[in-house]
């Protein structure tokens, strides 16, 4: 008996707001490891773009040590014509002993990139991605939490129903876009907007109500 929490990856929603937010893009770019799910996901995503937008070019390039020069020219490019998307970047490579070590670090290229990077991973926004589509994580962490309490009070497994991810939305950010050229009045509607600057009401708000409220009684 187990418990089951879904945590879809959504890149066909991902894909589509990559266009509708840079609508220049003319090849998309996937930049990933070979975990089996990124193998996975390789194929639908080239199944995806032959279904639903056939004439998007496509290439999937895999994370490596010979790879590395070509990631970092796409993140340099400021060629909208490429979308970038981004999975998960770990491979290994030899240390100067000869043994096998994990990269894990490559991701935070990310941040000195000038280029909008999109990803499947919501946590990855803190790196410098712009944006994504992503299941709500309050939700999962709601019901995850209470897998937990049914568990501890006792209950089977296999009476604890599955969980599966029914709300997502996308999101971005809205300093990092303006950096890349994105225009956020293309965000479509629902988007989750991060890092968005106060408003002058916003921030001076307060200041605001009290001169108007020294004036009103001045008056």
């Amino acid at each position: 008996n187990f418990a089951f929490v879904e945590i879809p990856e959504l890149y066909e929603q991902t894909i589509d707001l990559m266009l509708h937010m840079q609508p220049e893009m003319r090849r998309l770019v996937y930049v990933s490891d070979m975990l089996a799910n990124n193998v996975r996901l390789n194929r639908q995503i080239q199944e995806y773009i032959d279904k639903k937008h056939h004439g998007l070019e496509y290439e999937w390039l895999k994370v490596s040590e010979e790879t590395s020069d070509s990631i970092q020219s796409y993140l340099m490019s400021d060629d909208m014509e490429i979308g970038l998307l981004l999975s998960s970047m770990y491979y290994s490579r030899k240390s100067a002993f000869g043994s096998p070590i994990l990269v894990t670090d490559d991701i935070r290229l990310v941040a000195a990139t000038p280029h909008p990077v999109f990803t499947l991973k919501q946590g990855y926004m803190e790196y410098g991605a712009v944006g994504g589509f992503f299941p709500d994580q309050a939700y999962l962490q709601e019901r995850t939490l209470d897998i937990f309490k049914k568990m501890l009070s006792g209950v089977s497994m296999k009476d604890i129903p599955f969980v599966y991810s029914d709300i997502s939305y996308p999101m971005m950010d809205y300093m990092l876009a303006i950096d890349a050229g994105l225009d956020m009045s293309n965000c479509p509607d629902g988007t989750v907007v991060i890092n968005k600057p106060l408003s002058v009401w916003e921030r001076y708000f307060w200041h605001i109500c009290i001169a108007v409220i020294i004036v009103a009684a001045i008056i």
